[in-house]
């Protein structure tokens, strides 16, 4: 199992974040919720102390980018980050064990036309690269994809302040 440094970014708020990747990907957790660090340093602490080994690798997603996308949608969609920030809320919804309409049926075309936005070397079949066109009803499932799993993260870490909180008092 590879574990990884994630860094979020939300509002004025970071945090940091344990992933794994093995079969099934996702974020640790401890009293079903995610482990959130307030400093890359405390984060390192506590996977040293588990006995963690860390790859180097280090990742930053700021979700303000997603939420000003929420606001003003359009056609201009970077495929590989999009698909990204898909994949991120769904390892997260994961680990929570929690519904996330990313991983309805309804929403595979979508998730599909993302995917082969990226024009993967492996998987690409023509010297061509595909760019998406996007309809406004795939704006608008992109659109609510996103806010789910924003809705998710935000709700996740207000249950981490709120733990912790209460075992300061």
């Amino acid at each position: 199992m590879n574990t990884y440094v994630v860094e979020i970014i939300i509002n004025e708020i970071r945090k940091y974040l344990l992933w794994y990747s093995n079969e099934n990907d996702g974020f640790f957790c401890s009293n079903d919720n995610i482990l959130y660090f307030n400093n890359n340093a405390d984060c390192l602490d506590y996977a040293k102390m588990k006995g963690m080994t860390i790859e180097k690798e280090y990742t930053v997603y700021d979700l303000n980018l997603i939420k000003d996308w929420i606001i003003t949608p359009n056609k201009d969609i970077d495929c590989n980050y999009f698909l990204e920030i898909w994949n991120l809320f769904n390892d997260i919804s994961f680990s929570l064990n929690v519904d996330f309409i990313g991983n309805y049926h309804s929403t595979n075309s979508v998730y599909d036309k993302l995917f082969f936005g990226c024009n993967l070397p492996s998987i690409s079949y023509t010297s061509k690269d595909y760019i998406p066109r996007w309809t406004y009803d795939e704006i608008e499932m992109i659109k609510n994809v996103f806010l789910n799993g924003l809705n998710i993260i935000i709700e996740s870490i207000k249950k981490h302040e709120r733990s912790r909180d209460s075992t300061i008092s």
